[in-house]
């Protein structure tokens, strides 16, 4: 299977792996990795029905960190319980696990569109860079035979759930409603980091093709 191995370079990952390590053997019986897996569902809905109910309470933000903080939970644990008991579920796994980290990622910005109040442009050019993120990520780890789930220069996935996280608690408690301005140079600077990274992953793949053909 194209793209089973990865490469771990994030800068939290020794603890995230120390904590696996302590966890899965707490992980209740009847407990599955499946059900670790599916759990994303609900809580993608619980964040976009919570935001859209809740407009204007800043308390929804501290709830909302705990949401993503629970996915982030069952996501670092969901294929490490499924090879600590040898469950079986390799390709599926592998399938469910990423699709619904995108699903997630899209009910994490639709969450903000709704409680902001964020123009639908705006929301969707969001969308369309983080899909931009996921397809280039798969299609490198095709070519490679090998997923970055750890980002770049030690930023990766988990890193962007605790940003996230720490956003919220700061929105909350300070009460600050970024505007439309603001949001603006979020989706900027959004835009410029996927042309970086796409331009160094071009001039790579580039050097290492010219390379084989010498």
């Amino acid at each position: 299977m194209s793209g089973k191995s990865r490469k771990y370079t994030s800068l939290i990952e020794p603890i995230q792996l120390h904590f696996v390590t302590w966890a899965l053997p707490l992980i209740p019986k009847k407990i599955e990795t499946y059900h670790l897996t599916l759990l994303t569902i609900p809580l993608s809905l619980i964040l976009v029905i919570g935001a859209k109910i809740f407009v204007g309470n800043p308390w929804f933000l501290v709830f909302h960190a705990f949401i993503i903080f629970t996915q982030y939970i069952s996501d670092i644990l969901d294929g490490a319980l499924g090879r600590y008991r040898n469950t079986g579920l390799i390709r599926w796994g592998f399938y469910m696990d990423h699709l619904f980290d995108y699903v997630f990622a899209n009910a994490i910005v639709l969450s903000y569109s709704i409680y902001f109040q964020i123009n639908v442009e705006l929301t969707a050019i969001i969308i369309a860079v983080i899909g931009a993120f996921f397809s280039q990520e798969f299609i490198i780890g095709n070519i490679k035979g090998m997923i970055n789930t750890s980002g770049y220069y030690g930023l990766g996935p988990s890193e962007v759930r605790f940003g996230v996280i720490f956003l919220d608690l700061i929105l909350a408690f300070s009460k600050y409603i970024p505007s439309e301005q603001t949001l603006t140079v979020v989706v900027a600077l959004i835009i410029i980091t996927f042309s970086a990274t796409s331009w160094v992953t071009q001039k790579s793949l580039w050097k290492q093709d010219m390379k084989s053909k010498n």
